[in-house]
């Protein structure tokens, strides 16, 4: 709570610009990260409202230079500007519907980061799954929770309850440790609490048209694995390969064009994990870590810093872009 008082008057007292006048370096290339961009109501992983990415574009294109990260390092040498990469992970239909009106109207390019399997088939993400079965949880109005998700972990809640966001992050982060069978286990025993429903997710995918249409539009797309696994639980080297090389091969099948960005689901690797996506031929890892990126390397792959992006005033995103960029996140 604390934090978020200081942030809240250090973004009144526009903190950021006057960070961003003490020191904008012109070889920085600052990449903030998106998911969805969309006017519904989520309680625990609330999309980025679309007239407020609409007024962060609008602010930052007066100081920034747009690029993607193929064009990266030839932006750097012919603008007097620092760098910004808009890049979204995912794939969410609403990327087309509201985004991209957005990202045409102001002329700039993006990343767009595709689980495969879902492109296929409209499949739903296991972590928005996760989401949508807590927010029918906090409102299903019953006094009392208790949902044995597996043997170890467990569902606990008695009303009144005003902890629902750190049990949903307790539960996640015990989720990443699990092997994706024992995962979608998990989240099947968590739909069945839900006994008589026939669950239907409210969420749409891009399907490969959708994306085929993005390469038009000055949209960059990469990887972000064929199922969304948690990259370190995967204990198989088949499928490791199929999450990386595989997922490389489809994109580039279906659209044409070369896949040089893999975006790390969760942000989650290790250095062998990198060593594995640099050998199929990835350029770019795009991670989840402060520190900014004060100029792209010309030895590859590079591993790109990114600032997730929460559904918060345009102050405060400015805010933490410059904090982002002094290694604070």
């Amino acid at each position: 709570m604390f934090r978020k008082i200081i942030f809240k008057v250090a973004a009144e007292v526009q903190l950021g610009k006057i960070l961003e006048r003490i020191s904008k370096p012109k070889h920085r290339v600052t990449v903030l990260c998106f998911h969805r961009i969309s006017s519904e109501f989520d309680s625990f992983w609330q999309p980025v409202y679309p007239e407020t990415f609409r007024q962060l574009l609008e602010k930052l294109v007066q100081d920034y230079q747009f690029t993607t990260f193929e064009n990266a390092n030839k932006a750097i040498k012919n603008s007097d500007k620092p760098l910004i990469i808009l890049s979204f992970d995912d794939g969410y239909k609403d990327f087309i519907e509201e985004a991209l009106p957005i990202l045409k109207f102001f002329d700039v390019p993006s990343n767009h980061n595709i689980v495969t399997d879902c492109a296929d088939s409209n499949r739903i993400i296991w972590t928005q799954k996760l989401n949508y079965l807590f927010n029918k949880l906090k409102y299903s109005g019953r006094f009392a929770h208790e949902i044995k998700l597996s043997d170890q972990i467990y569902i606990r809640v008695q009303q009144p309850f005003d902890d629902w966001l750190p049990l949903n992050n307790n539960i996640l982060f015990k989720l990443f440790e699990l092997r994706m069978d024992e995962r979608n286990k998990c989240i099947e025993n968590f739909e069945n609490y839900f006994t008589g429903e026939k669950m239907i997710y409210p969420y749409r995918m891009m399907n490969w048209d959708d994306i085929k249409q993005l390469c038009n539009h000055q949209v960059e797309i990469g990887s972000h694995t064929v199922t969304h696994d948690t990259l370190p639980s995967i204990q198989s080297e088949d499928q490791l390969n199929v999450e990386i090389v595989k997922s490389k091969q489809i994109i580039e099948e279906k659209t044409g064009k070369e896949c040089k960005v893999f975006s790390l689901p969760n942000g989650q690797t290790s250095k062998a994990i990198n060593d594995k996506i640099s050998s199929a031929g990835y350029n770019y890892i795009l991670d989840l870590r402060a520190g900014g990126n004060n100029i792209f390397s010309k030895e590859l792959p590079v591993v790109v810093n990114r600032l997730n992006m929460n559904p918060e005033p345009v102050s405060l995103m400015q805010l933490r872009m410059s904090l982002f960029n002094r290694g604070i996140n």
